[in-house]
């Protein structure tokens, strides 16, 4: 399945997950924002909505529950290369947690399934 297909395939619930959430809870305060967390990047504020990513205040952006050096330790490396193949971490994003393998996001793809 291609990425664009894996996603338009999830939005109908998590559109609906939100309408709801809005719904319930829209006049609930989450944080209070200064000038200078905005312009320091953000530090410490609840800000942002994702499901694959957060920053932690201690360890920097997490992604899928791992810290990037973490993603990065568990992907396909070229021999005596130090950083993974670039398309490697294209399934992390597909929602595959990077210690089920490296295939591609669709049938036919690159890698490890």
């Amino acid at each position: 399945m291609f990425l664009h297909e894996k996603i338009a395939a999830q939005l109908p619930e998590w559109r609906e997950r939100v309408k709801k959430l809005v719904k319930e809870h829209g006049d609930v305060v989450v944080d209070q924002v200064t000038i200078g967390q905005v312009y320091g990047g953000m530090r410490d504020s609840k800000v942002m909505v994702t499901d694959i990513s957060y920053a932690d205040p201690a360890e920097g952006i997490r992604f899928r529950g791992y810290s990037i050096p973490e993603v990065l330790s568990k992907l396909p490396k070229p021999e005596g290369a130090e950083m993974p193949y670039m398309w490697a971490v294209l399934p992390v994003a597909c929602g595959r947690d990077p210690d089920q393998g490296t295939g591609m996001c669709r049938r036919g793809g690159m890698g490890q399934a």
